[in-house]
């Protein structure tokens, strides 16, 4: 009994250790995001709970509109628009997993799949990030993404960051309103797996076999339809 004891006590040590990387990992992010919620900022009412102004780049009047503007893109599309900015280190962070985390473990999103973007003003890494989930991953595609973030990078560097977030606001609006690019789909950036719906997903080789499929059909439809035409072409 008492090796048995021990033996499990040894693996759990050792189960500890290899998992210490992860864990210590997930703590730095719990950690940094905890230190910006317990510290509220003076206008964090109700119509302003989209905006965390930690890098403090907005006046109360700014703040204001910026969330009127929000309501009205949520009124409009039916999603969500959180904004945050910060100006201190990340912690070992990206500025990816921190406007993710912070969209999607601050319980924003309007439908029961969260839909929304959020859009990070990094004052200390001097970047911008959006981060997008739900339906609005299809709106706003990854080049799409990159047109706004260059769109909107000449305000924030002229100190107009208000103007930047209504700006970015009204792109994402507009992408919504142009619909949905023609071929977007989403995909799993761990496994390459094409998401098409939520509970459907096709993968790269099983386009592959259907694309031959589609072929295989085709060719003696093909063939027919030449001959056709050939015996056509030979009668006087």
């Amino acid at each position: 009994m008492k090796c048995s004891v021990r033996r499990t006590a040894v693996l759990a040590l050792a189960l500890l250790l290899v998992c210490m990387p992860g864990l210590s990992a997930c703590a730095q992010a719990f950690e940094f995001w905890q230190s910006l919620l317990e510290k509220p900022t003076a206008e964090s009412a109700v119509e302003h709970n989209r905006i965390r102004d930690d890098a403090d780049l907005f006046t109360a009047a700014e703040e204001a509109q910026i969330a009127q503007r929000i309501a009205q893109f949520q009124q409009n599309t039916g999603m969500d628009f959180v904004l945050m900015t910060s100006n201190r280190p990340h912690e070992g962070l990206s500025a990816a997993q921190l406007a993710d985390d912070f969209y999607d473990y601050g319980g924003y999103g309007l439908d029961e799949e969260n839909s929304g973007m959020a859009y990070y003003i990094d004052m200390y890494e001097r970047e911008h990030y959006i981060s997008t989930t739900g339906a609005m991953i299809d709106y706003m595609t990854d080049k799409r993404i990159d047109t706004a973030i260059e769109n909107n990078t000449h305000y924030l560097s002229s100190g107009m960051y208000a103007q930047a977030v209504v700006n970015m606001i009204d792109m994402a609006e507009d992408y919504y309103y142009a619909g949905i690019p023609e071929w977007q789909y989403q995909y799993d950036v761990e496994t390459g797996q094409i998401i098409t719906q939520a509970a459907n997903t096709v993968s790269i080789d099983m386009m592959a076999a259907s694309s031959s499929a589609n072929i295989t059909i085709l060719y003696p439809v093909c063939v027919f339809i030449s001959t056709v035409i050939g015996v056509f072409t030979l009668i006087p």
